[in-house]
């Protein structure tokens, strides 16, 4: 009877995935691995000439708001007129231009 049950027992480990005593290290291992690869990617782009500040880091990724773009997919030119606290006016000649323009100013926002 013991035989039976030391048998069982094993098939159930290998059913549902337990490997044995090494699995907690290579998890741990692996783990360890991913925080080393992302800490050096971090020093990589730290030295590949980012932004020296954070303010140089939000000026970066704020929307063009200024000027003009080519967006493709407008059928007709549509005018986009941000008032003195930043919401945007949008002016087209068509529905559709005018959704897409929507939608595009506020991707950008």
């Amino acid at each position: 009877m013991s035989e039976l049950f030391a048998r069982t027992s094993e098939g159930f480990g290998r059913r549902f995935g337990h490997r044995g005593p090494g699995f907690g290290l290579t998890w741990f291992a692996r783990v360890a691995l991913i925080a080393l690869a992302a800490t050096a990617a971090g020093c990589a782009a730290e030295e590949s000439g980012g932004p020296a500040s954070l303010d140089e880091l939000a000026q970066g990724v704020l929307a063009t708001i200024d000027g003009e773009l080519a967006v493709p997919g407008l059928k007709e030119p549509v005018e986009v007129i941000r008032d003195e606290w930043g919401v945007p006016h949008i002016y087209a000649q068509n529905d559709d231009d005018l959704f897409f323009a929507q939608g595009y100013v506020m991707a950008q926002d």
